[in-house]
This record gives structure tokens, C-alpha cells and sequence, in this order.
């Protein structure tokens, strides 16, 4: 073990908000007066009076939980009753009024030893819960539009909205009001005393509003195309159709794709510009008009690009192949490029809270290596496991296409929450790099940020536990060191880092050792994360980031021209990862469990391969290797080499499995390809507003919505399929008369079993209409469930969760989390119930 500690001084710790790793969005009692915000003739409504409940305790991931009890959080109001907190002396909460000042609201709690909290629990003993209660009196019914920041979810008049939970970028929601008191409810985190959130209400002053999160490009030729996208709100309560955009501009040509748009939700204009002749200065606007059917004007607006040298940091962007959206990452090309020699390609991936385009100043120009930063689709994203992986991985394609990268000499690396990510990658990818930098890497959520307050195992079945356990394990990197033993690994850490401390690097270490890899630690005499202070060693990059010796460590490495012939390998989703250098996993005996693989391709070109649970696997032969003899699990195999696009393969075991490749996943895996929603009733219209909201939030894309009575034939066999809508809907029957369940009224069924009562059900299977697409299905035995359809979501943007292939759920999950599910399993290589692979909880 190699330990090198450089000298860098103390530096002050920033101060971090952690809700981007809690937050999972996530009767009736004698009212007290109503508060009164009458609304004013300016066109923003002030809220200054409100009532406050809280804080309730608040444990990593369990943001959705309603912290009252059994009182349903729509309805809920200010009220003479008591509540219980584990945080306040006596246990005993009651609605408080405060008034504030403005949109920025602050509100300390002043009857908690937060101290004696975290002496005794860390951070997850002050995180906290509030409820937040005001009203607004209107004249008449009109679409008002909430600006907020630090509020991740709210009611208007007893109907959810999701909004922000990272205080980082402001949302504007366009909400419908009703004339008369309108009842607000807000649920806002806190870490520790403090409450502190952004809520405004104003007139929206067109039919659309443009977000600030535009994804633009940065100007580096012309002429030339670059993508773009315009994220956009209907500000009205009818649908917006064939929304599009259009520039008299003389300098640039605009194409855009028609966008429809629900009433009261967000879509993502992709557009294409074309460079005709460069503007004058590096900074211009180009006005574009948006339009909607035809040809009405719903506003204008002028899109800022700036001119940039390629030789310098700029913005790409470029078309996701995941969801047809367009992204950018950021690029710092090298300092001393060489005339047709390849450049080494690092890249580099962002902490929570932080944009790429920002986290490129981390890291120093190389004289012949770009570094590039991908998304990971937001700040917080996806904590790079899941899409925010994807992502990474469609950014390293797109940069190989486009420059001269050795591909024997591309590096990983990572920040904090980057950091973890670079291990995840690694181990989910190993052939694809020549070295990795984790730099302040979690190990693992439920390490970094215990789980030991969470109330989720407190009431949920251990059977039922064990299946979201299964369903996440492909997402604990550290299960799976021994996949990247093979790599070389420098970590780094400051010594005093009061954010991520250097337990977790070390614990890395011996992990890694123990897996049979090597890796050494360069621990930074500091307590800072971030290091923000411009390196001691050079004129830019962050010393926790990038220090020399990190740069010093990628020259040094370069990917083997042979690939490894020992393979020791853990997998458990092989739609993760199934591809190891020249093997490839085609199909487990049990799905989402653990998956070994030893295997040695001897110098008598013998491949000896013991696994467990594995059906079938490929083996692709190596430029200059031969195979003489296979022998798996002790048992020798005849086999035949074939050829395919230029290969040569050897194909071993039963490949009869309906789960192979990319249909091995779970429900999630709808969203890895371009997917629509479709919805049943005016109920169901509001959870598909919602769960679009929620992937814009997290993907920095949109998905289409439309109804069950107009989706076409071309669009269900072109596109994956999420399929919102009543149990008698035509579409939804069609989808569940080719799975192994049947539901009706107050009950699920199939063959050998049954459940009852007032149930969500959630699946995920294949599309009945398209053999390459998937289905994603939630519907419930009766309306009382509806909205609660996206307690659990359907995809992960935060580290280590998932749904299993099917699960049914009753009221008791808005108090209790799992503790209400009642059924939950995995369907079979074929997609049916013959494993028995689920468990129901009466």
C-alpha cells in the first residue's frame, strides 16, 4: 500500500446540501382560522403568512414517507391536533405560525439539540421534514405559475405536484387554481435547524415559458450544425400541438421537430441550427419565434450562443440515443496536440450539486489528452449509475467518433459522488479503460449516509425487502471489485475531508486488494472536499481533483494490447453489464442474483470456466488465440467456432431464454430506449404530467404523452411503451392478457395465487405489439389508488434503488414504504411465474 501526503494547509469546508441523497419522492381534524394571501394586482401573488409543521425525522430516501401517519398528507391542514417527531422534546408537534418576508423564506427551529443529534447519528440524525401550510384567495379560476427552489414536492387544493428538491436551479410549474381559497401545502427538507426554501407565485405571461435549463452548444465553426433544446412549460389548460420554432434570422437556418405539450406540463423542443456565416463579436442572439398549430404565435425569444477557439474549453452537444434529447459535455482539448497522433482521452465525472461545464475548471490542461465531462444528465442526475452510466458511456462513443483518441489510453476519474461513479463505471466496464482516479468516492450510500433511522425495514416483510435488495444489488460497486482487478487505480483523498472521509478510500483499498487487485492512495493533507483553492502545484485544476501526480499516473498507463486470459467475475443484472473482453454473459439460470465467473484461457488454448448460476455465455476468440478444448464446470463441451461481421465466436449452453441482452433488466429498462407515455382517463393524465416532470427533473429530457384513444399502432411498435391507465382500459387489457396476471376490481390474480383489496400494480414485460420494445404498466383495482401510482419510482435517480418485475401495493405505503407492499417478485426467463420467484404478504 503506497500512502503519499502532500502538505496543502487547512482550508474552510463548504458548507453542502445533502438532500440530493434523501430525497425520494418520494384524517381530517377541526381547522384553525384560514390564513389569508389575498391576491394583490401586481402580477406576483406575495404569500407572507403561513403555518409550519415539523420537523419531523427525515432518513436517507425515505422523502416520499408520510411523516404524520396515517392522516392523508391531501387534505392535510393546520389544526388544534398533536403529531409526533423523535426530534423535539416530548415527541410532540403542533402547528406554528411565522410570516416571512418574501419568495426566500427562512425559518429556524429553535426546540432541537441538533448537536446530540449528530453526535449520536451523524447526518442522517439532522435531516428533517416540515410541512409548510398558506392559502390564496382568487377572484376567478386562472393557470398560475410557481417558481421554487428546496421544495420537492407539494399540494395545491389536495392535488400532488412535484417540484425541486437540490436548491439549485429555480422550476416554474404552471398550476391550475381554482376561484376561492386555494389550499397550499408545502413538504420542504431541512439539514439541520434551518428551513430555508424558494416559493413564488406569478401571472405566467404567455401561453409557454422557457426554463433556464437550456442545453446550447458553444460556436466553434461556421458554417456548421449544432443541437440544442428549449425546455418549455404550457402556461394554459388545453393541449399545445405542433409546437415549433422559426428565425428571420439571415445568419443561421432553425429546423425543429413538432412538440405537443399537455396542459400543465413541460416538453423539450429539440432543435438543429445551422451556421450560414459567422455574426460579428463572440457573443450573439438569435430571436426565434415559437409557434404552435397553425402558425400562432405563442411567444418570442432569443437564444445566446457564444463563439469559442476549439482549441480551448467548449460545450458539445449531441443527439442521446436513449431518448432522442439532446445533451452536451464539456471538453478541454490538449494544450500540445500533436499532428496525427492520437490523444489520450480522461474522463472526468462531476460531483452532486455540480454542472459539468462548471467542473471543468477542476481539472488542468493536458499537453495530449482531452479531458471530457459528461452530465450525467443533471448536477444530481443519477448518481452515474443507471442512466447517469449511459450517459457516460454514449458521451465516450461520441467523443471517439469525433476525435483522434488512442483507445488504448482512456481514463476514468471522478469527484465525491463522481468518484463512486468511477467505480461503478469500472466495475461494469473494465475492458474500456487503461486506468481509473477515483478522487473522494463514497463507497455506498447506506455507508456514507447511514440507514439505520430508516422506517422502510421497520415495517416491510424481510421477503418483500429482499426483492428491492435484489433488484439494487448490480448498483453496489463494491460487490463487483474483483470485475476490475485488472485496472491500475490511484485514489485520491484529503486527509480531513469533513464531507466523504478518507475511511471510504481506504476501505476501498483493502476491498480491492482483497479482490485481488492494486491500487495506492494519495491522501491530500487538507479537510476540504473540493480543495477550491487553486492547486499549490499548478496555475489551474483543483488539488483534491487533479494533481499532478494524477496526470502523472494516466501517462504512465496504457491499456494491454491482449486482453486478460484469467476472467474473475461477479455480475448480478446482465443487462448492466455482460460484456468482459472477450466474454460475454447471454443468460442467468435465476435472474437478479449473483452471477461467478472463473475462467483461464491456458497456454494449451484450454478454456477452463467455472460459474454459477449462468445459462449461456459467447466467447469471442482474440486476434492470434486458438481454443482447443472448453471445459465448463468440470464437464468438457463440443462446440463450433462461427463467424459473424468479421468475428469469431463460440457460443456454450442453452440459449432458449426470452431474457437476454437489454430484456434481462427490470422495469427501468423502458426508459433505455426512446419511450412514450400513454394514459387512460383525466386522472391518469395528471400521474403521466407528473412522472414526465419527474424525468425532465432528473434526464434533462422529456418523454410524449398521449392518450390510450390515440396512440397509434406505428407509435406503440416503435417505441417503448409507459402505460398509465385503468385496469378495463382497452390498451391496458391487451397489455395484461399476455402477462401471467389478471386485474379486476379489489383483487390481482393468476394462476395459484391472488391478492385483494385497494392495490397499485406496477410491471414491467414485453411490448404484446413490438418483440424489441418493453412495456412499463401502473394501474391500480380501483380509482382510491391513482395517485399514489408513482410512490415508488419507476427509474432510479438516486444511488442504489429499483423496482422488482411486478409489485402490488395498498394505502399503508405512504406511512410504511415497503411495509405496505403485498406482492413483489421476478418473472422467469420466460416471462412467466413457473419460478416462484415473488412473495405475497397477506
Amino acid at each position: 500500500m503506497l500512502i503519499f501526503i502532500p502538505r496543502l494547509g487547512q482550508m474552510r469546508l463548504p458548507r453542502l446540501c445533502f438532500f440530493a441523497l434523501v430525497m425520494v419522492v418520494g384524517g381530517c381534524a377541526p381547522k384553525a382560522p384560514p390564513i389569508s394571501n389575498q391576491a394583490s394586482e401586481h402580477p406576483k401573488y406575495p404569500l407572507l403568512n403561513w403555518q409550519v409543521l415539523g420537523p419531523f425525522n427525515l432518513a436517507p430516501r425515505e422523502g416520499a414517507r408520510n411523516f404524520t401517519g396515517e392522516t392523508d398528507e391531501s387534505t392535510l391542514s393546520p389544526s388544534a391536533s398533536t403529531f409526533y417527531s423523535e426530534l423535539v422534546p416530548t415527541g410532540r408537534l403542533k402547528w406554528k405560525s411565522f410570516a416571512s418576508r418574501g419568495s426566500k423564506i427562512d425559518y429556524e427551529f429553535d426546540n432541537v439539540d441538533w448537536h446530540a443529534l449528530q453526535s449520536e447519528h451523524g447526518r442522517p440524525g439532522v435531516f428533517g421534514m416540515s410541512y409548510l401550510y398558506t392559502e390564496l384567495a382568487l377572484d376567478e379560476a386562472r393557470t398560475l405559475q410557481i417558481s421554487l427552489k428546496g421544495v420537492p414536492e407539494f399540494y395545491i387544493n389536495g392535488q400532488l405536484w412535484f417540484g425541486e428538491a437540490y436548491q439549485f436551479s429555480d422550476q416554474r410549474i404552471p398550476i391550475p387554481f381554482k376561484a376561492g381559497l386555494n389550499r397550499i401545502l408545502l413538504k420542504v427538507p431541512n439539514f439541520g435547524p434551518k428551513l430555508s426554501f424558494q416559493f413564488q407565485i406569478d401571472e405566467p405571461t404567455s401561453a409557454v415559458s422557457v426554463l433556464s435549463s437550456i442545453t446550447a452548444p458553444d460556436v466553434i465553426e461556421c458554417p456548421a450544425d449544432y443541437w440544442l433544446s428549449l425546455p418549455l412549460t404550457n402556461n394554459t389548460s388545453s393541449w399545445l400541438r405542433n409546437i415549433s420554432a422559426r428565425t428571420a434570422s439571415n445568419l443561421w437556418r432553425l429546423e425543429s421537430w413538432p412538440l405537443d405539450i399537455a396542459p400543465h406540463s413541460v416538453g423539450v423542443a429539440k432543435l438543429k441550427l445551422h451556421c450560414k456565416e459567422w455574426p460579428d463579436g463572440d457573443k450573439f442572439s438569435i430571436p426565434i419565434s415559437i409557434e404552435s398549430s397553425g402558425k400562432k404565435l405563442l411567444m418570442s425569444y432569443e437564444i445566446s450562443l457564444q463563439r469559442k477557439d476549439r482549441t480551448k474549453d467548449h460545450i458539445v452537444t449531441f443527439v442521446s440515443e436513449l431518448d432522442n434529447s439532446v445533451q452536451y459535455y464539456a471538453i478541454k482539448p490538449p494544450s500540445l496536440p500533436q499532428d496525427g497522433e492520437k490523444s489520450s482521452l480522461i474522463i472526468g465525472l462531476h460531483g452532486a450539486s455540480v454542472e459539468a461545464r462548471s467542473a471543468m475548471r477542476s481539472y488542468s490542461h493536458k499537453p495530449r489528452a482531452f479531458t471530457v465531462l459528461p452530465t450525467n444528465r443533471r448536477p444530481h442526475g443519477f448518481a452515474w449509475q443507471g442512466i447517469g452510466r449511459l450517459d457516460a458511456l454514449e458521451v465516450l462513443a461520441n467523443v471517439q467518433d469525433n476525435f483522434n483518441i488512442d483507445k488504448d489510453r482512456i481514463h476514468l476519474t471522478g469527484h465525491s459522488m463522481g468518484g463512486q461513479g468511477a467505480w461503478h463505471i469500472a466495475t461494469h466496464h473494465p475492458d474500456r479503460f487503461a486506468s481509473i482516479v477515483p478522487a473522494a468516492a463514497w463507497t455506498s450510500l447506506s455507508r456514507y449516509l447511514s440507514d439505520h433511522l430508516n422506517v422502510a425495514s421497520t415495517y416491510a416483510s424481510p421477503q418483500i425487502e429482499s426483492y428491492f435488495r435484489r433488484v439494487t444489488a448490480s448498483k453496489d460497486h463494491m460487490r463487483f471489485l474483483t470485475n476490475a482487478r485488472s485496472l491500475p487505480v490511484l485514489m485520491l483523498h484529503a486527509l480531513g475531508d469533513e464531507v466523504v472521509s478518507a475511511f471510504h478510500s481506504r476501505l476501498y483499498q483493502r476491498m480491492f486488494d482483497l479482490a485481488g487487485g492494486q491500487s495506492s492512495i494519495l491522501e491530500l493533507e487538507s479537510k476540504e472536499h473540493w480543495c477550491h483553492q487553486v492547486s499549490a502545484f499548478e496555475s489551474e485544476g483543483y488539488a483534491c481533483v487533479n494533481p499532478p501526480q494524477a496526470d502523472e499516473f494516466f501517462e504512465r498507463h496504457t491499456r494491454p494490447s491482449s486482453p486478460p486470459r484469467d476472467l474473475k467475475l461477479k455480475i448480478w443484472d446482465l443487462s448492466a453489464e455482460r460484456n468482459f473482453w472477450w466474454l460475454t454473459l447471454l443468460s442467468q439460470e435465476r435472474v437478479f442474483s449473483e452471477t461467478e465467473v472463473n475462467a483461464t484461457w491456458n497456454d494449451s488454448n484450454h478454456l477452463i470456466i467455472e460459474t454459477t448460476n449462468l445459462k449461456a455465455f459467447e466467447v469471442r476468440l482474440h486476434s492470434g488465440w486458438a481454443l482447443n478444448k472448453i471445459v465448463w464446470n468440470d464437464n468438457e463441451i463440443e462446440f463450433e467456432v462461427v463467424e459473424e461481421e468479421g468475428r469469431r465466436l463460440v457460443r456454450v449452453g442453452k440459449i432458449d431464454s426470452k431474457r437476454i441482452g437489454d430484456m434481462a433488466g427490470g422495469p427501468e429498462q423502458v426508459f433505455y430506449r426512446p419511450a412514450i407515455i400513454v394514459y387512460g382517463d383525466s386522472t391518469d393524465l395528471h400521474t403521466a404530467r407528473l412522472l414526465n416532470h419527474l424525468y425532465w427533473r432528473a434526464a434533462n429530457a422529456s418523454l410524449p404523452i398521449y392518450s390510450s384513444r390515440e396512440v397509434s399502432a406505428e407509435l406503440l411498435q416503435e417505441y417503448n411503451l409507459i402505460l398509465i391507465a385503468d385496469h378495463q382500459d382497452p390498451l391496458m387489457k391487451r397489455l395484461l392478457n399476455s402477462t401471467p396476471f389478471r386485474v379486476e376490481q379489489e383483487a390481482i390474480t393468476w394462476e395459484g395465487g391472488s391478492v385483494s383489496g385497494s392495490l397499485g400494480f406496477v410491471t414491467g414485460y414485453p411490448s404484446p405489439w413490438s418483440e424489441r420494445q418493453r412495456v412499463l404498466a401502473l394501474t391500480t383495482t380501483n380509482s382510491r389508488m391513482k395517485d399514489k401510482l408513482l410512490f415508488f419510482r419507476p427509474f432510479s435517480n438516486r444511488s442504489g434503488l429499483g423496482l422488482p418485475d411486478f409489485m402490488a401495493f395498498d394505502s399503508n405505503v405512504t406511512h410504511k414504504l415497503m411495509g405496505g407492499v403485498r406482492l413483489a417478485g421476478f418473472y422467469s426467463n420466460d416471462w412467466g411465474l413457473d419460478n416462484h420467484d415473488y412473495t405475497v404478504v397477506d
